[in-house]
């Protein structure tokens, strides 16, 4: 049996509003996994993530 989930990744505005649908991650297995995404084209700001499992 494979063990693991699918990840979907948000990032919000501190208003609470979704700033940006950064992935649809698809299924990454248990354990310990890596993920690098460029938010150069951000505005400088404070933000933060919503990692959901589906």
């Amino acid at each position: 049996m494979v063990s693991g989930t699918n990840l979907h990744l948000q990032l919000f505005d501190l208003q609470g509003r979704v700033v940006q649908e950064i992935a649809d991650l698809g299924f990454f297995p248990a354990g310990e996994n890596q993920l690098e995404i460029d938010l150069d084209d951000r505005l400088g700001g404070l933000y933060y993530f919503a990692l959901l499992l589906c």
